[in-house]
Parts: structure tokens; sequence; C-alpha cells
């Protein structure tokens, strides 16, 4: 009893002491590029890069983007090559392990609630993500819905990472603007609500 106690003890004064270092202890955030995963907007807690662990695949990150703070999922990392594969990750060299959770649903949080999307799980680096995406088997009548090309990109370099949004026809990432430098990076999101 006596050591029960103790130990929710040290766990109350840990949370306390990462909910102050943690930018707040919450930051609200626009999140709606990270649906399904997290709402559409939502209190996270944040940690500062410079007092977080490096960097892992899978990561939900905050970062500067024309003079705002937005959260994207990393996917690469220096020296990593990001090939397109339909909107979902795909690693050169590895073999993606996904599965579709549900076909032709209105999207939500997404271009258009005209257009359908599909919610996939993959496996991005150890962690299992839920991921929307444009369906890619109706056809539609809105130019909103049409997928995206999606164009090759080249090896994340030193100093960068390559992010997505898990909301990935609905947000901009680095298929469009390329790998972000770790300076635009401000934070790790280590969760929400």
């Amino acid at each position: 009893m006596f050591y029960r106690l103790i130990r929710r003890t040290w766990v109350v004064y840990f949370v306390l002491g990462l909910g102050s270092c943690a930018q707040g202890p919450f930051t609200y955030l626009s999140t709606g590029s990270m649906y399904p995963t997290l709402e559409r907007e939502s209190h996270c807690v944040v940690l500062p890069l410079e007092q977080a662990p490096p960097l892992e695949r899978g990561h939900v990150v905050t970062m500067l983007h024309e003079n705002r703070l937005v959260v994207r999922r990393v996917v690469g990392l220096p020296g990593d090559t990001i090939k397109p594969d339909e909107g979902l990750y795909r690693r050169q060299g590895e073999t993606p392990e996904r599965e579709l959770q549900q076909q032709a649903t209105m999207c939500l949080a997404g271009p258009s609630t005209r257009c359908l999307c599909e919610v996939w799980e993959e496996r991005i680096g150890t962690r299992m993500v839920t991921v929307q995406r444009l369906s890619r088997t109706v056809i539609r009548d809105d130019i909103r819905c049409d997928s995206p090309m999606e164009p090759s990109h080249p090896t994340v370099p030193a100093g960068h990472v390559f992010v997505l949004a898990d909301n990935r026809d609905g947000a901009l990432d680095s298929r469009d603007f390329g790998p972000v430098s770790m300076r635009r990076v401000q934070g790790r999101v280590l969760r929400c609500r």
C-alpha cells in the first residue's frame, strides 16, 4: 500500500513536470490536417524539440510553415527516399504494411464534404497510424474530389525531415513543399485532448 502511494506520487510529479516544460502545459492547435488521428481542433501537450528524445518515423511534430504553427507526422528521416504510393506512406526499399478500414465514406475534415474518402491504417516506423485519403475508386463530379498528382521525391537531406498530414488530401505537406529543415520543427506532440 505504501509503495503504491509513493509510485502514484511520482507519476503525478512526472506528469506535472512534463506539463510545465511543454509550452503551456496545453497548446491549442488547429489539427484538421491530422484527422482522423486528431480532431479538428485540439489542446495538445507539446515538448520543445530540444527537450524531446530524438525524432523517429511516426512522431507528430509542430513546425513553422509560412509563419504559422502546423502539425504533421514525420515519415522520413535524413537519407530516406519517399516514393508516391496513392497518398499512402512508402519508404523506398520497404514493403508497405497497411489495411483498408473504411471505403467510400464521407470525407470529414477534407477538401469538401461532397467528396468520398477511404480510411486506412498503415505502419509508419514502429507505429500503426490511421489516415484518410480521397477515394481512388469512386467517380466524382466535383474537381475538389480529384486525387492530386504525386511527384517523386529525392532523398531527404541531412538536417531535414519528410512530413505528411494524416488527412492526406486535406492539407499541404512535404509532397507540396519538400523536406522540412529541422530548424523549422518546434516541438513534439505528446498527447492531445
